[in-house]
C-alpha cells in the first residue's frame, strides 16, 4: 500500500478493529485526529491542506460539528488536532464510507501527499464516546472575534470503579461549580481506545489564557469544591491519579472557534 492509499483508508476508517453495538449503541461520539508535523515547509503544507482542502470537505459533509486546532502549549508542537462529532459510531462509518467514495476526498488526500517532503511525521486517532451529561460540540459552533483557547484535560483513574466515581462527581456538583466560576466545558467523553485508560477527556474554551488562570484559581479556592473533593476521596479514594493538560487554539478556518 502506498502513502496515498494509506491516507485514504486511515482517514476513512478512524479506528482499527470492530466496535460492538452493545458498546456504542446510539451514543454520540467524537473522533480525534492528531497530526504531528515539523516547523517549516511540512507544517506549512499541513496547514494549507487543512485550510484549503480538508476543512472545506468537513464543512460540506453534514457532520453535527467539527473543529480544527493547533497545539499552543504542550509537548509535541507543531500539532494539528481535528475533533469531529458523530451521532453514533455506526453513523460515523456510514458517513466516511460515503465521503471516501467521492472525488473531493480523493483530491484532498492527493494534495496532502504531494511532494517529496511529508506534511506530517505521525498521525494518531482516538474514538471518544460522549457522556450522557456532555453538551454537543454543535453548541460551540460559529465564528468568534478572535479564535479561543481550548484546554484539553485527561483525567486518568486507576480502576473503572473509580472512573465511575469521577463521572458521578462531574454529573453531580462539579459542573455546577465549574459554571459558577467561569469554566464551561463543551465536551465530556470517555475514550474507547487509546492510552491511559480508563480516563475521562474534556475540552473547555477560554477567551484568553489570563481568563483560564482566573477561572481555575476561583475553582480551586471554592469552598464547595473543596468539600465535594474531600467527600469523593473519603468515598472512593484518589479517583484521579494522573492529569494531562494541553492548550490548543482554534484555527481561523475551524468550524468551532
Amino acid at each position: 500500500m502506498d502513502r496515498r492509499e494509506f491516507l485514504t483508508s486511515s482517514l476513512a476508517m478512524p479506528v482499527a478493529g470492530g466496535i460492538s453495538q452493545s458498546s456504542s449503541g446510539r451514543q454520540p461520539c467524537v473522533e480525534m485526529i492528531l497530526f504531528n508535523s515539523q516547523i517549516g515547509p511540512p507544517w506549512a503544507r499541513l496547514e494549507s491542506w487543512a485550510r484549503d482542502a480538508f476543512c472545506p470537505l468537513l464543512n460540506r459533509s453534514g457532520f453535527p460539528a467539527w473543529g480544527c486546532f493547533t497545539l499552543e502549549l504542550g509537548v509535541g508542537t507543531p500539532q494539528l488536532m481535528f475533533l469531529i462529532e458523530h451521532e453514533s459510531v455506526s453513523r460515523m462509518h456510514e458517513r466516511w464510507a460515503s465521503i471516501r467514495s467521492g472525488a473531493e476526498f480523493n483530491e484532498a488526500s492527493r494534495k496532502l501527499d504531494e511532494g517529496n517532503i511529508p506534511a506530517f511525521d505521525s498521525e494518531e486517532k482516538r474514538l471518544l464516546l460522549m457522556t450522557a451529561y456532555s453538551p454537543s460540540l454543535a453548541q460551540a459552533k460559529g465564528k468568534q472575534e478572535s479564535p479561543r483557547f481550548f484546554e484539553l484535560r485527561v483525567y486518568h483513574s486507576p480502576t473503572h470503579r473509580q472512573l465511575k466515581a469521577v463521572h458521578e462527581r462531574f454529573a453531580g456538583p462539579e459542573i455546577k461549580i465549574f459554571h459558577r466560576v467561569g469554566i464551561h466545558p463543551i465536551l465530556f467523553a470517555e475514550p474507547l481506545y487509546g492510552p491511559d485508560l480508563p480516563n475521562i477527556t474534556y475540552l473547555t474554551p477560554f477567551q484568553s489564557l489570563d481568563a483560564r488562570e482566573k477561572a481555575w484559581k476561583a475553582f480551586g479556592d471554592d469552598p464547595e469544591w473543596q468539600r465535594v473533593r474531600a467527600e469523593s476521596i473519603a468515598k472512593a479514594g484518589d479517583i484521579v491519579v494522573r492529569t494531562h493538560r494541553l492548550i490548543y487554539r482554534a484555527t481561523s478556518y475551524s468550524g468551532i472557534q
